[in-house]
């Protein structure tokens, strides 16, 4: 395979956690010497997102779409930004996408991008990611018109989300998403996803050949800016968003806060107002917006980090989880009992101590603390490059098969 093309809405520059997954298979990719055409979305002012270094590769070509909201930067007249907004509301409450889908505004640019990279170029296979899932749809029915291979990732519940606005779509709306499910499949030679409930929210077993678990993966080279940076003591960091549900954990969280009055707090998110709502007042806790690349500095400085799930996702192994790998820090967990407060307990042969559990706290909830010396689990030499030579292999024996 010598050129691919690569859909990442919410690719690296963008700081936030969404495109990371599907950013480091394009950085796999150009390793490995294939040409890729990344299409994404444009977060306006682009000087104050740092590209990262694998940005600058000779064969990577870029192209960057309005996501439908005006750049800080822009020059268009005030007639226009009007015409901009109205026609932007008007896909938002007209169109048959979710008023949340962040993708939608864009569809037709979308399309244009695909079509002149296709006209110039020998696209050897195509890779999209969602949500959004407007994006995902409109590139697997142009990869479909062309017979071009595409691989699908999943990262985040479609159907059954608790975000995206698909709690309150009208039945129209809601007949239209179950429909591009369906032909997300029928169009796919691969659909993966870091958590396979999401690949069955609606019964597809004629397409069960094509569901792949491609779990969420670390990068090395996300932790060489902070190689030999010391551990501050009594330092936790947390860094991720305020997931729907979280609420519920709040408050134990601010007890453990309370009673580990020597501890320091530190936490990253996009959603940091939500965060200061609760924790605001309380000295040894710091909040900021999210940092992007530079957040691994903090986490490798840290004595302890924080994973705090709620109770739709305590089953998913989030970036989150892989990306703390590498620091190989004592974890405190902080949700629901399920399957990553489960491996993360029988990963260390049920030796965990307690840093901290109110006697009237549920019992289908935990809150404990990997102590010191015992980690998440082992690692892999090279995570990215056994995902991304598993996504090759399988598109080898794919060819072969035909």
């Amino acid at each position: 395979m010598k050129e691919v093309m690569v859909v990442n809405f919410k690719s690296p520059p963008f700081i936030g956690i969404g495109g990371r997954r599907w950013g480091k298979l394009t950085h796999f990719f150009l390793e490995q010497g294939i040409k890729v055409h990344l299409v994404h979305a444009n977060w306006g002012d682009s000087s104050e997102l740092k590209p990262l270094d694998w940005m600058e590769h000779q064969l990577l070509l870029r192209y960057e779409i309005n996501p439908g909201k005006l750049a800080k930067n822009s020059n268009l007249s005030l007639i226009d930004k009007l015409i901009f907004k109205c026609n932007a509301w008007k896909a938002h409450w007209l169109g048959e996408y979710s008023i949340f889908d962040e993708g939608r505004w864009s569809l037709s640019e979308l399309q244009s991008t695909l079509n002149t990279i296709k006209s110039h170029n020998q696209i050897e296979a195509v890779f999209v990611t969602g949500p959004p899932f407007s994006w995902v749809t409109t590139v697997s029915q142009w990869s479909a018109q062309f017979q071009l291979p595409i691989w699908i990732d999943i990262r985040d519940p479609w159907l059954r989300a608790n975000n995206w606005g698909m709690q309150n779509l009208s039945i129209f709306q809601r007949r239209g998403e179950e429909e591009r499910y369906r032909s997300m499949f029928a169009n796919a030679h691969f659909v993966s996803s870091p958590t396979m409930s999401l690949l069955d929210e609606i019964p597809l077993p004629q397409f069960a050949h094509k569901k792949v678990h491609l779990k969420h993966f670390f990068d090395w080279e996300d932790w060489m800016q902070s190689q030999g940076i010391n551990t501050e003591s009594d330092l936790v960091v947390y860094s991720g968003q305020f997931y729907v549900g979280m609420d519920t954990y709040m408050g134990v969280w601010k007890d453990i806060i309370l009673e580990k009055k020597q501890v320091r707090w530190e936490i990253y998110s996009k959603d940091w107002k939500r965060f200061r709502e609760y924790f605001n007042g309380m000295e040894q806790v710091k909040i900021y917006p999210d940092q992007g690349q530079q957040v691994f500095e903090r986490l490798a400085a840290a004595s302890a980090l924080v994973i705090c799930l709620a109770d739709y996702n305590k089953d998913f192994f989030t970036t989150k989880y892989y990306d703390y790998l590498p620091a190989q820090k004592p974890i405190l967990y902080i949700g629901p009992m399920g399957k990553v407060a489960e491996t993360l307990l029988n990963n260390q042969n049920n030796a965990v101590n307690a840093w901290f559990l109110k006697d009237n706290f549920s019992d289908d909830a935990a809150v404990f603390e990997l102590p010191k010396g015992r980690y998440l689990e082992q690692l892999n030499e090279d995570e990215k490059s056994a995902r991304g030579n598993y996504i090759l292999e399988l598109f080898k024996e794919n060819e072969q098969s035909k």
